[in-house]
Protein backbone atom coordinates (compact mmCIF):
# COMPACT_ATOMS: atom_id res chain seq x y z
CA UNK A 1 0.00 0.00 0.00
CA UNK A 2 1.35 3.47 -1.15
CA UNK A 3 0.16 6.59 0.76
CA UNK A 4 0.83 10.38 0.45
CA UNK A 5 2.23 12.52 2.87
CA UNK A 6 -0.07 13.59 5.28
CA UNK A 7 -0.01 17.57 5.73
CA UNK A 8 -1.36 20.49 7.49
CA UNK A 9 -1.10 23.07 5.19
CA UNK A 10 -3.26 23.30 2.06
CA UNK A 11 -2.88 24.35 -1.62
CA UNK A 12 -3.48 27.82 -2.23
CA UNK A 13 -3.70 30.13 -5.12
CA UNK A 14 -0.55 32.19 -6.14
CA UNK A 15 -2.32 35.36 -4.91
CA UNK A 16 -3.38 33.19 -1.62
CA UNK A 17 -0.12 31.93 -1.23
CA UNK A 18 1.55 35.26 -0.96
CA UNK A 19 -1.07 36.32 1.41
CA UNK A 20 -0.55 33.29 3.19
CA UNK A 21 3.37 34.00 3.37
CA UNK A 22 2.87 37.40 4.94
CA UNK A 23 1.32 35.73 8.07
CA UNK A 24 4.61 35.16 10.20
CA UNK A 25 5.40 38.81 9.95
CA UNK A 26 1.81 40.18 10.90
CA UNK A 27 2.83 37.74 14.27
CA UNK A 28 6.04 38.88 15.10
CA UNK A 29 5.06 42.16 15.04
CA UNK A 30 2.25 41.82 17.21
CA UNK A 31 4.91 39.85 19.66
CA UNK A 32 7.32 42.77 19.26
CA UNK A 33 4.65 45.15 20.61
CA UNK A 34 3.94 42.47 23.89
CA UNK A 35 6.74 39.78 24.02
CA UNK A 36 4.10 37.55 26.26
CA UNK A 37 1.59 37.26 23.28
CA UNK A 38 0.43 33.74 23.64
CA UNK A 39 -1.78 33.65 21.03
CA UNK A 40 0.40 35.28 18.71
CA UNK A 41 3.28 32.39 19.13
CA UNK A 42 1.27 29.81 18.85
CA UNK A 43 -0.26 31.55 15.19
CA UNK A 44 3.50 31.81 14.38
CA UNK A 45 4.30 28.48 15.01
CA UNK A 46 1.45 27.29 12.87
CA UNK A 47 2.44 30.34 10.37
CA UNK A 48 6.16 29.13 10.39
CA UNK A 49 5.28 25.14 9.67
CA UNK A 50 2.76 26.15 6.92
CA UNK A 51 5.45 28.27 5.23
CA UNK A 52 8.04 25.64 5.30
CA UNK A 53 10.39 28.09 7.29
CA UNK A 54 12.99 27.25 9.33
CA UNK A 55 12.63 23.89 11.88
CA UNK A 56 14.57 26.44 14.26
CA UNK A 57 12.44 29.50 13.89
CA UNK A 58 9.02 26.89 14.41
CA UNK A 59 10.92 25.17 17.32
CA UNK A 60 11.06 28.54 19.20
CA UNK A 61 7.89 29.56 18.17
CA UNK A 62 6.44 26.51 19.42
CA UNK A 63 8.58 26.46 22.88
CA UNK A 64 7.26 30.21 23.49
CA UNK A 65 3.76 29.37 23.17
CA UNK A 66 4.04 26.15 25.05
CA UNK A 67 5.63 28.10 27.88
CA UNK A 68 2.91 31.04 27.86
CA UNK A 69 -0.25 28.47 27.07
CA UNK A 70 -1.23 29.09 30.77
CA UNK A 71 -2.23 32.37 29.30
CA UNK A 72 -4.26 31.04 26.38
CA UNK A 73 -7.97 29.85 26.25
CA UNK A 74 -8.42 25.80 26.99
CA UNK A 75 -8.97 25.65 23.21
CA UNK A 76 -6.10 27.18 21.94
CA UNK A 77 -3.66 26.49 24.85
CA UNK A 78 -4.20 22.42 24.08
CA UNK A 79 -3.66 23.08 20.46
CA UNK A 80 -0.25 24.96 21.81
CA UNK A 81 0.47 21.86 24.07
CA UNK A 82 -0.21 19.65 20.72
CA UNK A 83 1.67 21.69 18.29
CA UNK A 84 4.69 20.97 20.90
CA UNK A 85 4.41 17.63 21.40
CA UNK A 86 4.49 17.03 17.57
CA UNK A 87 6.89 19.18 16.02
CA UNK A 88 9.17 20.15 19.29
CA UNK A 89 8.88 17.64 21.89
CA UNK A 90 8.13 14.51 20.53
CA UNK A 91 5.73 12.67 22.23
CA UNK A 92 2.79 11.55 20.12
CA UNK A 93 0.78 10.16 23.06
CA UNK A 94 0.65 13.35 24.67
CA UNK A 95 -0.03 15.46 21.32
CA UNK A 96 -3.36 13.00 20.62
CA UNK A 97 -4.08 13.60 24.32
CA UNK A 98 -3.96 17.69 23.97
CA UNK A 99 -6.55 17.13 20.43
CA UNK A 100 -9.31 14.74 22.12
CA UNK A 101 -9.31 17.22 25.07
CA UNK A 102 -10.17 20.13 22.52
CA UNK A 103 -12.67 17.91 20.58
CA UNK A 104 -14.05 17.21 23.75
CA UNK A 105 -15.24 20.21 24.23
CA UNK A 106 -15.65 21.39 20.74
CA UNK A 107 -16.54 18.46 18.78
CA UNK A 108 -16.34 20.42 15.25
CA UNK A 109 -12.79 22.06 15.99
CA UNK A 110 -11.35 21.49 12.65
CA UNK A 111 -7.82 22.26 13.52
CA UNK A 112 -7.85 19.41 15.61
CA UNK A 113 -10.16 17.30 13.53
CA UNK A 114 -7.47 17.73 10.90
CA UNK A 115 -4.43 16.99 13.34
CA UNK A 116 -5.38 14.42 15.37
CA UNK A 117 -6.42 12.39 12.25
CA UNK A 118 -2.89 12.96 11.19
CA UNK A 119 -1.96 11.72 14.42
CA UNK A 120 -3.85 8.44 14.34
CA UNK A 121 -3.22 7.42 10.62
CA UNK A 122 0.70 7.94 11.52
CA UNK A 123 -0.36 5.03 13.96
CA UNK A 124 -2.35 2.96 12.03
CA UNK A 125 -5.23 3.83 13.04
CA UNK A 126 -7.24 4.38 9.71
CA UNK A 127 -10.48 3.79 10.91
CA UNK A 128 -10.82 6.91 13.43
CA UNK A 129 -8.35 8.90 11.53
CA UNK A 130 -10.58 8.40 8.36
CA UNK A 131 -13.94 9.52 10.96
CA UNK A 132 -12.34 13.11 12.03
CA UNK A 133 -11.21 13.81 8.56
CA UNK A 134 -14.45 12.93 7.55
CA UNK A 135 -16.45 15.00 9.60
CA UNK A 136 -13.75 18.16 9.19
CA UNK A 137 -14.64 17.89 5.81
CA UNK A 138 -18.48 17.85 6.40
CA UNK A 139 -17.76 21.05 7.91
CA UNK A 140 -14.88 23.35 6.00
CA UNK A 141 -14.04 22.57 2.57
CA UNK A 142 -9.81 22.97 3.38
CA UNK A 143 -7.53 20.73 1.17
CA UNK A 144 -5.97 19.48 4.35
CA UNK A 145 -9.10 17.47 5.21
CA UNK A 146 -9.92 16.03 2.13
CA UNK A 147 -6.09 14.66 1.66
CA UNK A 148 -6.10 13.36 4.99
CA UNK A 149 -9.79 11.73 4.54
CA UNK A 150 -8.46 9.81 1.25
CA UNK A 151 -5.44 9.16 2.92
CA UNK A 152 -6.83 7.28 5.79
CA UNK A 153 -8.89 5.38 2.83
CA UNK A 154 -6.29 4.03 0.80
CA UNK A 155 -4.76 2.75 4.21
CA UNK A 156 -7.95 0.31 4.38
CA UNK A 157 -7.78 -0.17 0.79
CA UNK A 158 -11.24 1.58 0.31
CA UNK A 159 -10.21 2.80 -3.23
CA UNK A 160 -13.25 3.79 -4.52
CA UNK A 161 -13.83 6.09 -1.59
CA UNK A 162 -10.61 7.80 -2.25
CA UNK A 163 -11.85 8.01 -5.57
CA UNK A 164 -14.80 10.10 -4.61
CA UNK A 165 -13.22 11.83 -1.77
CA UNK A 166 -10.63 13.58 -4.94
CA UNK A 167 -13.61 14.44 -6.80
CA UNK A 168 -15.28 15.93 -3.77
CA UNK A 169 -11.86 17.97 -2.94
CA UNK A 170 -11.57 18.89 -7.29
CA UNK A 171 -15.13 20.36 -6.91
CA UNK A 172 -14.34 22.77 -4.40
CA UNK A 173 -10.79 23.80 -4.30
CA UNK A 174 -10.29 23.26 -8.46
CA UNK A 175 -6.34 23.22 -9.65
CA UNK A 176 -4.87 22.13 -6.52
CA UNK A 177 -1.59 20.07 -7.40
CA UNK A 178 -2.67 17.88 -4.47
CA UNK A 179 -5.40 16.27 -6.00
CA UNK A 180 -2.72 15.00 -9.52
CA UNK A 181 -0.34 13.65 -6.40
CA UNK A 182 -3.54 11.66 -4.48
CA UNK A 183 -4.54 10.39 -8.23
CA UNK A 184 -1.44 9.35 -8.92
CA UNK A 185 -1.44 7.44 -5.69
CA UNK A 186 -4.75 5.65 -5.71
CA UNK A 187 -3.40 4.58 -9.41
CA UNK A 188 -0.11 2.84 -8.11
CA UNK A 189 -1.85 1.48 -5.31
CA UNK A 190 -4.62 -0.23 -8.33
CA UNK A 191 -1.13 -1.19 -10.36
CA UNK A 192 -2.61 1.59 -12.66
CA UNK A 193 0.97 2.58 -13.74
CA UNK A 194 -0.47 4.04 -16.98
CA UNK A 195 -2.58 6.42 -15.08
CA UNK A 196 0.10 6.80 -12.36
CA UNK A 197 2.41 8.60 -14.97
CA UNK A 198 -0.61 10.29 -16.56
CA UNK A 199 -1.03 12.29 -13.25
CA UNK A 200 2.45 12.65 -12.28
CA UNK A 201 3.42 14.06 -15.93
CA UNK A 202 0.10 16.40 -15.52
CA UNK A 203 1.50 18.07 -12.60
Amino acid sequence: MISPKLEKPGGLSEHNWHAFTQEPQLFRQAIALDSSFAMAYRKLAAALYNTQASAEDQIAAGTHAFRLRDRLPPNESDLAAAWYYDIVDYDPAQAIAAYRAVLDRDPDNDIALNNLSIQLARRGQAVEAESLAARGARLTSASTLYLNLAVAQIQQGHLDAADSTVARWESSSGGDPGILRLRGVIAANRHDFAAEGQAYRAL
